[in-house]
């Protein structure tokens, strides 16, 4: 449905897209994940047609909105666009602010269409309220519901939930998964937090420097990240040094860890491996112990960090029945299930 190739913008002497590429499908939920700076929101906005690519080219449903020799601007471009402010239109009731959208519809077509958008964000009641009289999420489902009233295909969200405290932009996210399906809208989404980006998509586009470095579903991108930026920056695990053995071998601070499959690197390489919490077992008769050097207590279970020998530290999840204070030295195993590796 829509397909961006090899987009570059520069704000010198700063690359901002660098050979952006994507492709979203039709109904797909799609989420540019990056810390600032990354160059997602930009391309979001050269999308929506708010930017201009130096090169590359840009179609939707079958048509170029972008390259060499044509230009669609934005309001031609019918895509559906929430900011990350909502910009609503503060003299405007709520039905109001749906109908904005909904200009060359029919009078009687255009109430029909209000009168779903607030059923379906549950907001029937609230029609005649005033922003200034809606909280933040119901902010946000107005500004939704303007936006996917005109029936668009697509629908580009930059960082929408960033205002919202965590309960409400974990229900919200949710919610609005459910109406972006239920209206079989595709949607672009864009935000520097992993978890409302795991909570959200279809697929997870990491963004770095300006382009796509692993393009995937969520549950790949946290067992398999792609390098060990991608790693840290998805909190899948603790990285550690290690040293290549042998093909069934890696010798490491916690130890010789025993591979449950062989790995391609040649012996004497140094390597990194991300391990997970649950990883690193608790086990009164290893041979190697480390160091609790922080306690985090989250309710059903704990989770430890563990300064090693050399200085590195791991994470021990365990249930919370069981109380290790700071500065104990536990003995502690590898667990080497799906452990991944980096080269160093």
């Amino acid at each position: 449905m829509l397909t961006v190739t090899d987009l570059n913008l520069s704000y010198p002497p700063k690359t901002v897209l660098n050979r952006f590429s994507l492709h979203v499908e039709a109904d797909e939920i799609i989420c540019l994940l990056g810390q600032s700076g990354c160059g997602k929101t930009t391309a979001l906005r050269t999308i929506a047609g708010f930017e201009q690519p130096e090169n590359g080219s840009i179609a939707f449903n079958g048509q170029t909105l972008f390259d060499s020799h044509t230009y669609i601007p934005a309001h031609k471009r019918e895509i559906g666009m929430v900011f990350q402010d909502y910009a609503l239109f503060p003299h405007l009731s709520a039905a109001e602010n749906i109908a904005f959208g909904l200009q060359k519809s029919g009078k009687e077509a255009k109430q029909k269409r209000i009168k779903e958008m607030l059923a379906l964000i549950d907001m029937t009641d609230y029609a005649d309220r005033y922003p200034h009289q809606l909280s933040g999420g119901q902010q946000q489902r107005i500004a939704l519901a303007r936006a996917l009233a005109p029936s668009p295909k697509l629908i580009l969200l930059d960082e929408p939930f960033s205002n919202l405290d965590a309960d409400l932009r974990t229900r919200l996210s949710k919610d609005i998964r459910h109406m972006l399906k239920q209206t079989h809208t595709a949607a672009i989404l864009v935000t520097h937090d992993r978890q409302e980006a795991f909570t959200m998509a279809d697929k997870v586009g990491m963004m770095v420097e300006g382009r796509l470095k692993q393009f995937d579903t969520p549950r790949q991108i946290y067992h398999a990240p792609a390098d060990e930026y991608i790693a840290s920056f998805c909190d899948a695990g603790s990285i550690i040094s290690g040293r290549i053995v042998s093909p069934m071998q890696i010798g490491t601070a916690l130890g010789i860890i025993d591979l449950t499959a062989p790995c391609s690197y040649p012996a004497g390489q140094s390597i990194k491996i991300l391990l997970r919490n649950n990883n690193i077992v608790h086990n009164p008769q290893a041979a190697v112990q480390a160091t609790v050097a922080e306690q985090n207590f989250r309710g059903c279970h704990t989770v430890y960090t563990l300064q090693l020998d050399n200085g590195e530290t791991v994470a021990l999840e365990t249930d919370s029945f069981q109380n290790f204070p700071i500065g104990t030295r536990l003995p502690v195993q590898v667990r080497p299930e799906n452990l991944v590796l980096f080269p160093a």
